[in-house]
Protein backbone atom coordinates (compact mmCIF):
# COMPACT_ATOMS: atom_id res chain seq x y z
CA UNK A 1 0.00 0.00 0.00
CA UNK A 2 1.52 2.50 -0.96
CA UNK A 3 0.55 6.29 0.03
CA UNK A 4 1.87 9.54 -0.46
CA UNK A 5 1.05 10.91 3.13
CA UNK A 6 3.50 13.53 4.89
CA UNK A 7 7.09 13.15 6.15
CA UNK A 8 7.79 13.08 9.89
CA UNK A 9 9.35 16.25 9.32
CA UNK A 10 6.21 18.00 7.62
CA UNK A 11 3.94 16.68 9.90
CA UNK A 12 6.31 18.01 13.17
CA UNK A 13 6.46 21.40 11.35
CA UNK A 14 2.78 21.79 11.08
CA UNK A 15 2.43 20.33 14.23
CA UNK A 16 4.58 23.05 15.97
CA UNK A 17 2.82 26.16 13.93
CA UNK A 18 -0.39 24.75 14.68
CA UNK A 19 -0.92 23.43 18.40
CA UNK A 20 -1.75 26.37 20.52
CA UNK A 21 -4.72 27.18 18.09
CA UNK A 22 -5.53 23.47 17.90
CA UNK A 23 -5.00 23.05 21.67
CA UNK A 24 -6.97 26.40 22.23
CA UNK A 25 -10.21 25.17 20.30
CA UNK A 26 -10.23 22.00 22.27
CA UNK A 27 -10.07 23.73 25.72
CA UNK A 28 -13.01 25.64 24.53
CA UNK A 29 -14.82 22.93 23.32
CA UNK A 30 -14.10 20.72 26.68
CA UNK A 31 -14.78 23.77 29.10
CA UNK A 32 -11.02 23.01 30.45
CA UNK A 33 -10.95 19.86 30.52
CA UNK A 34 -7.27 19.15 29.65
CA UNK A 35 -7.19 15.47 29.08
CA UNK A 36 -10.21 15.52 26.65
CA UNK A 37 -8.82 18.38 24.97
CA UNK A 38 -5.38 16.79 24.52
CA UNK A 39 -6.89 13.96 23.78
CA UNK A 40 -9.03 16.02 21.15
CA UNK A 41 -6.04 17.52 19.77
CA UNK A 42 -3.95 14.01 19.29
CA UNK A 43 -6.85 13.14 17.11
CA UNK A 44 -7.02 15.93 15.14
CA UNK A 45 -2.90 15.24 14.16
CA UNK A 46 -3.73 12.00 13.89
CA UNK A 47 -6.13 12.67 11.35
CA UNK A 48 -3.87 14.95 9.58
CA UNK A 49 -1.22 12.14 9.16
CA UNK A 50 -3.87 10.01 7.55
CA UNK A 51 -4.98 13.05 5.26
CA UNK A 52 -4.21 13.25 1.61
CA UNK A 53 -4.98 17.34 1.86
CA UNK A 54 -2.69 19.00 0.51
CA UNK A 55 -2.46 22.90 1.81
CA UNK A 56 -2.30 26.11 -0.57
CA UNK A 57 -0.89 28.37 2.76
CA UNK A 58 -0.62 28.30 6.07
CA UNK A 59 -4.41 29.95 6.70
CA UNK A 60 -5.58 26.71 5.03
CA UNK A 61 -3.45 24.39 6.78
CA UNK A 62 -4.69 26.19 10.07
CA UNK A 63 -8.06 26.73 9.13
CA UNK A 64 -8.37 22.84 7.93
CA UNK A 65 -6.93 22.23 11.66
CA UNK A 66 -9.55 24.10 13.32
CA UNK A 67 -12.68 22.52 11.22
CA UNK A 68 -11.22 19.40 12.00
CA UNK A 69 -10.46 19.67 15.90
CA UNK A 70 -14.22 21.45 15.77
CA UNK A 71 -15.69 18.42 14.48
CA UNK A 72 -13.57 16.17 16.09
CA UNK A 73 -14.65 17.68 20.24
CA UNK A 74 -18.30 18.39 18.42
CA UNK A 75 -18.77 14.44 17.74
CA UNK A 76 -16.70 13.36 21.44
CA UNK A 77 -19.12 15.80 23.02
CA UNK A 78 -22.41 13.75 21.29
CA UNK A 79 -20.87 10.69 21.46
CA UNK A 80 -22.65 10.60 25.62
CA UNK A 81 -19.36 9.75 27.25
CA UNK A 82 -18.29 12.81 28.09
CA UNK A 83 -19.95 15.33 30.72
CA UNK A 84 -19.96 18.90 30.27
CA UNK A 85 -17.54 20.44 32.93
CA UNK A 86 -18.46 23.93 34.55
CA UNK A 87 -16.06 26.94 33.37
CA UNK A 88 -13.91 28.47 36.27
CA UNK A 89 -11.14 30.69 36.50
CA UNK A 90 -8.94 27.64 37.33
CA UNK A 91 -10.16 26.10 34.20
CA UNK A 92 -9.84 28.88 32.26
CA UNK A 93 -5.59 29.22 33.08
CA UNK A 94 -5.42 26.45 30.67
CA UNK A 95 -6.28 27.66 27.73
CA UNK A 96 -3.40 29.58 25.96
CA UNK A 97 -5.27 33.00 25.37
CA UNK A 98 -3.70 35.76 23.52
CA UNK A 99 -5.48 37.93 26.02
CA UNK A 100 -8.06 38.94 28.89
CA UNK A 101 -11.56 38.45 27.07
CA UNK A 102 -12.26 35.48 29.00
CA UNK A 103 -16.05 36.89 30.05
CA UNK A 104 -16.49 37.19 26.12
CA UNK A 105 -14.80 33.75 25.18
CA UNK A 106 -16.93 31.93 28.06
CA UNK A 107 -19.96 33.36 25.92
CA UNK A 108 -18.96 32.78 22.61
CA UNK A 109 -18.48 29.19 23.43
CA UNK A 110 -21.59 28.98 24.70
CA UNK A 111 -22.93 29.21 20.95
CA UNK A 112 -24.60 27.18 18.99
CA UNK A 113 -21.90 24.98 17.50
CA UNK A 114 -21.97 26.76 13.83
CA UNK A 115 -22.27 29.88 14.95
CA UNK A 116 -19.05 29.47 17.87
CA UNK A 117 -16.56 27.83 14.66
CA UNK A 118 -17.56 30.69 12.44
CA UNK A 119 -17.31 33.73 15.21
CA UNK A 120 -14.02 32.20 16.70
CA UNK A 121 -12.48 31.90 13.36
CA UNK A 122 -13.48 35.10 12.60
CA UNK A 123 -12.67 37.41 15.59
CA UNK A 124 -9.95 34.98 17.49
CA UNK A 125 -8.19 33.44 14.52
CA UNK A 126 -8.53 36.45 11.97
CA UNK A 127 -10.10 34.70 9.00
CA UNK A 128 -12.30 36.52 6.22
CA UNK A 129 -15.62 34.76 5.91
CA UNK A 130 -14.67 33.26 2.36
CA UNK A 131 -11.72 31.34 4.37
CA UNK A 132 -14.24 29.97 6.62
CA UNK A 133 -16.66 29.48 3.98
CA UNK A 134 -13.86 26.74 2.30
CA UNK A 135 -12.57 25.32 6.03
CA UNK A 136 -16.79 24.36 6.65
CA UNK A 137 -17.83 23.53 3.41
CA UNK A 138 -20.22 26.14 3.47
CA UNK A 139 -21.39 29.15 1.46
CA UNK A 140 -19.97 32.47 2.48
CA UNK A 141 -23.93 33.72 3.09
CA UNK A 142 -24.41 30.83 5.19
CA UNK A 143 -21.07 31.96 6.90
CA UNK A 144 -22.37 35.35 7.06
CA UNK A 145 -25.60 34.10 8.64
CA UNK A 146 -23.94 32.02 11.06
CA UNK A 147 -21.78 35.77 12.23
CA UNK A 148 -24.75 37.85 12.37
CA UNK A 149 -26.41 35.36 14.84
CA UNK A 150 -23.68 34.45 16.34
CA UNK A 151 -23.42 38.43 17.04
CA UNK A 152 -26.79 38.50 17.96
CA UNK A 153 -26.76 36.18 20.46
CA UNK A 154 -23.92 37.40 22.31
CA UNK A 155 -25.49 41.25 22.20
CA UNK A 156 -28.29 39.34 24.20
CA UNK A 157 -26.55 37.37 26.46
CA UNK A 158 -24.08 40.40 27.14
CA UNK A 159 -27.35 42.40 27.84
CA UNK A 160 -28.17 39.81 30.25
CA UNK A 161 -25.22 40.06 32.33
CA UNK A 162 -25.06 43.95 32.60
CA UNK A 163 -23.05 44.59 29.84
CA UNK A 164 -24.00 47.73 27.43
CA UNK A 165 -23.45 48.75 24.13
Amino acid sequence: MNRTLRTREETADIYRRNIDAVYRVCMLFFKGSRADAEDAAQSTFLKLMKSPVKFENAAHEKSWLIVVASNICRDSLRSGWKTRVQLDDESLAGIPAEDDRSDLLRQVMELPDKCKTAVYMYYYEGYTSGEIAAAMGKSKASVWGYLHSGRKLLREALKEEGYEG
